[in-house]
């Protein structure tokens, strides 16, 4: 299980809630012989850039050392040296980390309020938060409809949080792998609500948007601390059993994930003061509502990056017929991610040379479109910003990944 890939990851951009820095995720991935993981952050996309420099960064410095070694290869004689170069060459190639851009984006819940769930609907509390989704981009139109999606959830759905809702999805589903995500996902919740054959349905209108991209996604957080909470646990147990039962009965692979928000085991402690700061809580209360899906004193332990062979331990009934019929013994999801990621960010943001004719060029809008406002204004971010409000770009703005 060495090819394990860490799909639902939190960073430092899950404002108030993920404590996991940029290096130290790419690092313990590379220290752990992992070579892909994600970032999905609660409903945004702040961290990608972020992510994607370091990344770059560490990874042409690992290929610098392979060109290395490798001319040192070529002016090798003795066997056994150029063995010992060459078994370099391979572990240095292990070192190369595939950054996988992602979110966990907010569903717009169907309440009495909005049986349909659409994000436009603003008003009454019970509307407010969303359902949890995992979104990963799987190749450059995935990027730029996942940009789309969260985009659009913050200028049209925020409310409490940014919301996307099923319509959106249909529309922008190309090129994005989806999951089930955890327990406050919209899967989980019907199953914990004894509602299985809602929850059949919901996974059949996915399957048939994304095919193959579609994956109902297993956590299992158990914890023996004495005094911890073991509720979350005995959910994802009722759960997990119902995904693999959804599993057989719909075709739709399983996948499993830890839900990732700190490096180590040891930054427990940290976290859960993060999170007391986060719901107004003292460290000897437990003021946590439905939203928050892990318990404190124990549990939250488990919420940091696992290796490979812990995800393994962690899954041990059930686990054989889920290894002979999906993806979980090795979460190659990684290996669907394939696109140039020196695309993502070459043309710059706002202040840099290229500015938003490259956005535009790059998203398929028609030169036309704005060839007066590249071609006049100076661009660094407030003279853009005043431009496109004047000028009434900023219907364009979701398009054109700008943030206002």
């Amino acid at each position: 299980m060495s090819n394990f890939t860490h799909l639902h990851v939190h960073t430092q951009y899950s404002i108030l809630d993920g404590m996991s820095s940029i290096s130290g995720l790419v690092e313990k991935c590379r220290a752990t012989g992992m070579q892909a993981i994600a970032i999905t952050d609660h409903g945004v996309m702040y961290g990608i850039k972020e992510f994607y420099d370091y990344v770059k960064k560490t990874n042409g410095k690992v290929k610098d050392k392979i060109k290395e070694l490798e001319e040192q290869l070529g002016t090798l004689e003795d066997e056994q040296a150029k063995m010992e170069c060459q078994q370099q060459i391979e572990a240095e190639r292990k070192k190369i980390i595939k950054p996988i851009f992602g979110c966990e984006a907010y569903v717009a819940k169907k309440t009495p309020t909005n049986p349909t769930g659409n994000h436009l609907v603003r008003e009454h509390k019970e509307n407010g938060y969303g359902e949890h989704l995992i979104l990963l981009a799987k190749n450059e139109t995935g990027y730029h409809n996942l940009c789309k999606l969260i985009s659009l959830a913050w200028i049209e759905g925020f409310y409490y949080k940014a919301r996307i809702d099923h319509e959106m999805l249909e529309k922008y589903h190309e090129g994005i792998i989806v999951s089930s995500a955890c327990l406050a996902g919209e899967i989980p919740q019907q199953l914990l609500s004894g509602h299985y054959e809602k929850a059949k349905e919901i996974a059949l209108w996915f399957k048939n948007i994304f095919g193959e991209d579609y994956y109902l996604e297993l956590q299992r957080h158990e914890t023996n601390v004495p005094g911890g909470d073991r509720t979350t646990y005995e959910h994802q147990k009722i759960v997990n059993e119902q995904l693999i039962r959804l599993s057989a009965e719909t075709g739709i692979k399983l996948i499993a994930t830890n839900d990732v928000h700190f490096v180590d085991a040891t930054d427990a402690e940290a976290h859960d003061r993060l999170i007391c700061v986060n719901t107004a809580s003292r460290i000897d209360e437990f003021k946590y509502d439905v939203y928050e899906i892990f318990a404190r004193f124990g549990q939250w332990k488990l919420v940091a990056m696992r290796k490979a062979n812990s995800m393994r331990q962690a899954f041990p009934e059930g686990a054989q017929p889920v290894v002979d019929k999906s993806d979980f013994s090795v979460v190659v999801l990684g290996e669907k991610i394939k696109f140039d990621y020196a695309y993502i960010m070459q043309h710059g943001a706002p202040g840099e040379t290229g500015l938003l004719q490259g956005y535009f060029e790059m998203l398929g809008i028609p030169h036309s479109t704005c060839s007066a406002f590249v071609t006049t204004v100076a661009f660094d971010k407030y003279s853009c910003k005043s431009y496109l409000r004047d000028q009434d770009f900023v219907k364009l703005a979701p398009h054109a990944f700008v943030r206002m």
